[in-house]
């Protein structure tokens, strides 16, 4: 197999998710990026720049207002709507840039940002982050996640030369002790940095000042990304000759650490295995899991990307958990297989199973020998006595059927308006208006039918293949296949509506969950309310 001495394969473009191919399933726009998190819900914009509170925080910023420095971003996302169809790390960078422009009009930029450059190595360096994400922890590498240390080990086994990327300052030292392992090896190491960067917390500067490797005969040789904005741009990478050389006879292998590295490594001409956590929405999506301390060890073959496959806020079709399972059974062939066929061929493998298997934990706790007591007030006109007497008793959204009388029979506003769904507060605390027969979102229902059964719907929604139904379809739907309806409620609905069936200590999904601004689509979400039969 021949190639080029470059490490970016044909079509490599640089960037992440781009959320203009998927507008119109999720309710509102969210972005989220190590210091930056943005919420855009009708026009109500909330941003939040972690570092930047955190300099207040520590009287760092004497003079400058959070208000201020808010509402410019505010207007700035207003005046700028376009902003929004850009790739992760495009809007992450102009986001970087407006906050330098704020301490311009103020102060020094450069003063800022090397204040803020410093805490950032001094605060990172103690391995912990001042407001956002997870403390990293200093186990093996893929002890919680995906974990495929043997295809890595077989890829070590086979290659002469590994590159070693890293930006992120709390995984210097893993890769520190990986280059110098594998430098003892025999291993001809290269270790790719940023050159210079405001953003990036680990560049080549850093690592002329350290010291670790002064107890071996040769410090790593060094690849500098010239630019400096979140990530690694492997199209802007100098590549000596004899690391060409090497690239063209299959000779390297990409061993990146961190989640800015994860979301850069896609379409490369090298085998890549990346170990990282999942702090992003974004992250967690392509790993499909919801623990952001999970350390997960990914395997990425040469001109393979991920991204297409998984929009975060639809369904995805396939992630690198369900990859990781298949090529464990099947081997590494089947990345080279469309997704629609492995699922045709492997279905079981596209269904998210919860147990206590190691990395099988997302999103839900252990309930081993739980048990569970409620104790609840009589409500308003019954006696105590008559409350004890009562065998069960429900409650939750909107009464829809009622008697087997659908609110839709009558006027539906009466019956909103009657409950207090129509109230001022109660109208501004909805994610999406009660009363506008036009939206459809997931939903869940329970209510009573004939000889007092129970039953449970769960309406899938905000993705490409189930757009969910309003509540007048809900109606219509539950009087059509359950004709003895007696009672129905709808229950919290959105990006809380799931269902499972649990058994031999696992539990299976059986719809989809939805986007929030802590899951992708397809991960559920941590909920504290659930309905247990």
């Amino acid at each position: 197999m021949s190639k080029t001495g470059g490490l970016t394969a044909c079509g490599y473009r640089f960037g992440s998710c781009q959320r203009k191919k998927f507008k119109g399933y999720s309710l509102y726009d969210y972005f989220e990026l190590s210091e930056f998190s943005l919420t855009n819900r009708h026009g109500d914009f909330l941003f939040t720049d972690y570092w930047f509170e955190y300099l207040c925080r520590q009287q760092l910023l004497a003079g400058y207002s959070k208000e201020q420095y808010e509402k410019a971003m505010r207007s700035y996302f207003q005046e700028n709507p376009w902003l929004w169809e850009l790739t992760n790390e495009e809007l992450y960078e102009k986001i970087k840039d407006r906050r330098g422009l704020f301490f311009q009009e103020r102060r020094s930029r450069r003063e800022i940002e090397e204040m803020l450059h410093k805490e950032k190595v001094r605060i990172l360096t103690e391995k912990s982050l001042p407001g956002y994400g997870k403390r990293m922890e200093d186990g093996g590498d893929g002890t919680c996640g995906i974990d495929q240390r043997r295809i890595l080990k077989q890829l070590l086994g086979e290659k002469k030369v590994v590159v070693i990327a890293v930006c992120d300052l709390r995984w210097i030292h893993r890769a520190v002790r990986r280059a110098k392992k594998l430098q003892d090896s025999g291993k001809k190491v290269y270790l790719l940095l940023k050159e210079k960067s405001d953003s990036a917390v680990f560049t080549a500067e850093e690592f002329k000042k350290m010291d670790c490797f002064k107890d071996v005969p040769e410090r790593p040789q060094l690849l500098l990304c010239e630019d400096g904005g979140y990530g690694l741009r492997f199209d802007r990478i100098r590549i000596p000759k004899d690391l060409s050389e090497a690239i063209a006879d299959c000779q390297v292998l990409l061993l990146g650490f961190g989640e800015d590295v994860l979301l850069s490594v896609h379409d490369l001409s090298v085998p890549s295995v990346i170990c990282s956590q999942a702090e992003s929405v974004y992250a967690k999506s392509i790993l499909n899991t919801y623990d952001g301390n999970a350390v997960s060890t990914v395997y990425v073959p040469e001109e393979f990307n991920i991204f297409p496959y998984v929009p975060v806020i639809e369904a995805p079709e396939i992630t690198y958990a369900q990859y990781a399972q298949l090529a464990k059974e099947y081997g590494t062939a089947v990345y080279q297989m469309e997704p629609s066929a492995l699922r045709k061929q492997q279905p079981e493998y596209f269904i998210n199973l919860f147990s206590d298997r190691p990395g099988q934990d997302a999103g839900y706790y252990p309930c081993s020998g739980l048990s569970v007591r409620v104790e609840t007030d009589p409500p308003a006109g019954m006696t105590e006595g008559e409350w004890e007497n009562m065998e069960w008793s429900f409650g939750g959204g909107m009464m829809l059927i009622e008697r087997s009388q659908c609110i839709f029979s009558r006027d539906p506003l009466e019956a909103f308006r009657q409950e207090g769904w129509l109230t001022p507060l109660s109208v501004q605390a909805q994610e999406s208006s009660v009363h506008d027969e036009t939206q459809r979102h997931p939903r869940t229902m329970i209510g009573l039918c004939g000889g007092g059964r129970l039953f449970i719907l769960v309406f899938s929604g905000r993705s490409r293949f189930m757009r969910g139904v309003t509540y007048r379809e809900a109606c219509t739907l539950a009087m059509q296949y359950i004709p003895d309806i007696q009672y129905m409620i709808s229950v919290d609905g959105g990006a809380s509506s799931f269902l499972g069936i649990a058994g031999n200590d696992t539990f299976m999904e059986l719809s989809y969950p939805v986007c929030n601004i802590e899951n992708g689509t397809g991960t559920v979400r941590r909920v504290n309310s659930i309905f247990i039969v």
